[in-house]
């Protein structure tokens, strides 16, 4: 489930790129602090959400790793380890990046490979969601390690208006519908 659009060209877009590619130490630590408030408030707002729809509390929250080497630890997994106090109790790095994976956008149930005891419920965190094939790939590894149920939340759904119909889309969201924190999207799935 996407936070919110991450729409190319946009404020929240840039955001999403530059919290971890920064040329500047203090851009990054400003806007991984920005993405922490973002990631924080959803969760307090709608972990009840999707518990309820996947009937289960999550036991494990895990990040779907970096496929480009890093050095240190990816920010993203320093947010959910250390800067959410409702992820970091819970928060275990269960994957890595696997040994036939080629970075493409395509699903590839051996792209990561998972390097601990894994629970029954795991709550994935990625935070970019272009093809979706990335955080399928991590679900599908944490499943054949022994996940029952897994659920994902990512901070942005990459959006491209110059693709296809989606400046259309955009306009008409635009008037339409505003952001608003208390507004679930789980509530529109059987609708």
């Amino acid at each position: 489930m996407p936070i919110a659009l991450s729409v190319k060209g946009r404020q929240y877009a840039h955001e999403l790129w530059h919290y971890k590619d920064s040329p500047s130490p203090q851009t990054r630590r400003s806007l991984q602090a920005r993405l922490t408030a973002v990631l924080s408030r959803f969760l307090e707002a709608h972990e009840g959400c999707i518990t309820a729809a996947m009937r289960t509390e999550f036991a494990m929250v895990t990040t779907v790793p970096s496929l480009r080497g890093r050095d240190g630890t990816h920010p993203l997994q320093r947010i959910v380890a250390s800067g959410i106090r409702s992820t970091a109790i819970r928060h275990r790095q269960l994957l890595v990046p696997g040994a036939r994976d080629g970075g493409g956008r395509t699903f590839d149930a051996q792209r990561f490979q998972v390097v601990g005891p894994v629970p029954e419920s795991i709550l994935l965190i990625d935070d970019t969601w272009t093809t979706g094939s990335r955080v399928q790939s991590a679900a599908a590894a944490l499943k054949s390690a022994g996940a029952r149920r897994t659920a994902a939340v990512i901070l942005g759904r990459h959006f491209d208006p110059a693709f296809g119909q989606n400046q259309a889309f955009l306009n008409v969201l635009g008037r339409t519908q505003r952001f608003d924190w208390g507004q679930c999207c789980l509530q529109y799935r059987n609708e």
